[in-house]
């Protein structure tokens, strides 16, 4: 083989183990934190859902809640399992991606529970979040199908290993962008008006408070995922989006 020809094979393996590596120290990081977070909440949980009378919200905070416990076993295989076959990587990775749209299209709902579910609003969100979830359904198929995986080249260390993918990803995020802009808008809004007729309760200050810092991180975080599909290899192009 030619030597330059050797050298760029090299170059690419130790460049997608080394973000492999990275990756797995995150995910695992990521798991540690939403279980210690789990465990920190559970009495409050316990004692102000789980007691609580069956609605719309409280499935919708539930399923919310819980989506990510029912997608980090496979995240966790996909990342560590012992030479799992190519097909495997793919169906598990195509997994994480359905329940990322699905779990970030139920998250966006909260709003509407916090606008008293209004006539108007409902209308107006459900009818953007429709057309955004179908948005991103496409693009994430698209990409899904340009993405691929190889026989990992350590396989007791790594387990599905990822070569290609599609940056048109990042469109996903940018409309994921300006639709969590409109709802810290909405939150922002609600939250001013609700405090202006008198609340001040420790509730309100949680709800809102911590609804506003939320869609922050959240609109953050996806301009932080537009970065890295176009300034980072491919390995990292679900770096914080699983």
């Amino acid at each position: 083989m030619d030597p330059t020809a050797l050298a760029a094979q090299l170059s690419g393996l130790t460049t997608g183990l080394t973000a492999e590596r990275q990756l797995n120290s995150l995910y695992l990081a990521s798991a540690a934190i939403m279980v210690l977070d789990w465990l920190l909440m559970l009495d409050l949980e316990v004692r102000h859902i789980w007691e609580s009378r069956w609605n719309g919200t409280k499935a919708l905070y539930l399923v919310a809640r819980y989506l990510p416990f029912i997608d980090l076993p496979v995240l966790i295989y996909h990342q560590f399992a012992h030479s799992p076959s190519l097909t495997v990587c793919n169906v598990t990775y195509k997994y994480q991606a359905w329940v990322f749209v699905v779990g970030s299209a139920v998250s966006e709902l909260r709003t509407w529970a916090v606008w008293n579910k209004d006539g108007r609003l409902t209308f107006v969100l459900f009818g953007t979040l429709a057309l955004t979830t179908a948005a991103e359904f496409y693009l994430v198929a698209k990409f899904l199908q340009s993405s691929s995986h190889e026989i990992s080249p350590l396989p007791k260390l790594i387990g599905c290993y990822i070569t290609s993918s599609n940056p048109n990803l990042a469109i996903c995020f940018a409309i994921f962008m300006g639709f969590d802009g409109c709802i810290l808008l909405l939150m922002i809004i609600r939250g001013v008006a609700a405090f202006k007729s008198g609340g001040n309760s420790r509730l309100l200050r949680v709800v809102y408070g911590d609804g506003i810092i939320y869609y922050v991180y959240i609109f953050g975080l996806s301009l932080v995922n537009v970065v890295i599909i176009y300034k980072l290899s491919s390995q990292y192009t679900t770096l914080l989006a699983m």
